[in-house]
């Protein structure tokens, strides 16, 4: 029986493997379209440059899988590697959820751009994401409805917004870990930017010195400013925080490395133009 994945890695690898298809033997092209056309439900990754990839659950949910799948697929089944992907990735986005559209939307562009024709289902496919994005996913739909800029403008924006992925992986390799604890779990790290996204130019919004890597309880609390660090690197807490709150939350420390002049920079307007608003 073949194995089911079992971590993020695995996810990855069986991704980034289907979509070297896409320019590989005749064979292997044939394959990829294939797969991609009698997909149901689909894996989304970000390319780290503004793109999103997908690939069909039923391929991504076993592990070290590759153009052999079609073997495989007659005695597998599409419920097991739905389940598997709940577990590691978390629940699956569904039509009617508030992220539904744009990531369908996302997936129709790819199917355009791969010159693909995909099925139609009834009650929708279901996604899940590699990189589970939060607000992205808010920030692109308001995209859609915004009538100041055209077209272009609108791609080269969701194309910077989901260029986060690079971002992150600019923050792993700038701090290998949590920016505070150390932590080296990767589905547990998120990429906090010190100047917001929403205040920062296309530049600062991927600018690796503009971020700092947070375990996710960290991150919310820095997001929501009600956390933030001194020159020297030591936490500044809100007093809207309470000591038994703080053991629960984990907010204590300071930053590992101490930050350069271009870093200080954008660490002292999250300190200044948003921290101190809940002192």
């Amino acid at each position: 029986m073949t194995e089911l994945v079992k971590n993020l890695g695995e996810i990855e690898e069986n991704i980034l493997r289907l979509h070297e298809y896409r320019s590989g033997s005749a064979d292997e092209k044939k394959f990829f379209h294939d797969l991609m056309l009698k997909g149901h439900n689909f894996v989304a990754i970000d390319d780290g440059n503004g793109n999103t990839l997908f690939a069909p659950s039923r391929f991504v949910g076993y592990r070290d899988n590759n153009s052999g799948h079609l073997a495989n697929r007659k005695r597998s089944s599409g419920g097991e590697t739905d389940a598997r992907l709940n577990e590691v990735l978390g629940n699956c986005i569904r039509k009617g959820d508030p992220e539904y559209s744009v990531i369908e939307n996302l997936f129709q562009e790819y199917c355009t751009t791969n010159k693909i024709n995909p099925s139609v289902h009834r009650k929708g496919r279901k996604f899940w994401h590699v990189q589970p994005p939060g607000d992205i996913y808010d920030d692109i739909a308001a995209l859609h409805n915004r009538d100041d800029i055209n077209d272009t403008e609108k791609q080269a924006l969701r194309k910077a917004r989901l260029g986060q992925g690079r971002f992150r992986k600019d923050l792993l390799v700038k701090w290998g870990g949590c920016s505070v604890t150390g932590c080296t779990v990767i589905q547990a790290l998120r990429a906090s930017h010190m100047r917001p996204w929403k205040e920062s130019s296309n530049q600062q919004r991927l600018d690796p010195y503009n971020g700092l890597l947070l375990v996710a309880t960290l991150d919310a609390l820095f997001d929501a400013a009600v956390i933030s660090f001194d020159v020297d690197g030591r936490m500044l807490i809100s007093p809207t925080l309470k000591s038994d709150q703080l053991k629960l939350l984990g907010a204590s420390g300071r930053l590992r490395k101490k930050l350069n002049d271009r870093q200080q920079l954008y660490l002292e307007y999250h300190r200044e133009k948003l921290f101190r608003l809940n002192e």
